[in-house]
């Protein structure tokens, strides 16, 4: 036996309105596209309103992994006594060389990271008993310290870490999305010189996504 949904007359008229207007169609390109943009992984706290106060203090913004080519110095101390500084670029294998313990791997690390895993190793090894080890990487630190603001007819203002790679749909949703009283036409601000994007056809997929750049500022018209 066959089952026939049966819809009721005002169901199928609104139906039909949408369907004659283009908003379903708008609305199922929306429910298919907008997945394509919504990485949550690509998302970022806020670490400043528009006004410069501080949100969510108990969040800090982690420094990005170290690479190849990194620059990197680390100083060690020990009794107090702190020795002389090791300047060194991390190698095709993503090693640096340490005094007494050699190639030592720190790719893919914070310098965090790095500084735990360099004292554990001398601790380990005997070489000391106890030591405090400080590690400086520049082109990490700059990256950590890259922002974007925004503003406008967006759900959440203020100042954002910018994520190597970040592009403005993603922006948009790690402010909380758009209000529902937002233009179309979206606003970046790069060194003084101001492109505006179709906030529909990005979110749809008809144009390029724009990747974020520092000091990007971002306005969303009402």
């Amino acid at each position: 036996m066959k089952y026939i949904a049966r819809i009721s007359l005002p169901a199928f008229l609104a139906a039909a309105a949408l369907c004659s207007s283009g908003c379903l169609l708008n609305y199922v390109e929306d429910a298919v596209t907008s997945k394509v943009y919504r990485d949550p992984a690509a998302w970022v706290p806020r670490v400043s309103d528009e006004d410069g106060n501080p949100i969510d203090a108990g969040v800090k913004v982690v420094s990005r992994e170290m690479k190849v080519g990194d620059p990197v110095t680390v100083k060690i101390t020990v009794n107090l006594r702190q020795g002389a500084p090791v300047d060194d670029v991390i190698d095709d294998e993503g090693n640096i060389s340490l005094p007494i313990i050699g190639e030592f791997k720190i790719i893919g690390m914070t310098t965090a990271d790095a500084e735990r895993a360099i004292r554990q190793a001398y601790i380990e090894q005997k070489v000391y008993s106890n030591c405090t080890v400080s590690v400086l990487c520049r082109a990490a630190q700059a990256a950590a310290e890259a922002s974007y603001s925004i503003t406008g007819a967006i759900h959440k203002r203020g100042r954002y870490p910018l994520k190597s790679g970040m592009t403005l749909w993603q922006a948009l949703i790690a402010a909380g999305d758009v209000s529902d009283f937002a233009g179309d036409k979206i606003t970046i601000t790069r060194g003084g010189i101001k492109k505006s994007f179709s906030y529909r056809r990005i979110k749809n997929g008809r144009i390029q996504d724009p990747v974020l750049y520092n000091g990007d500022i971002i306005e969303v018209p009402d």
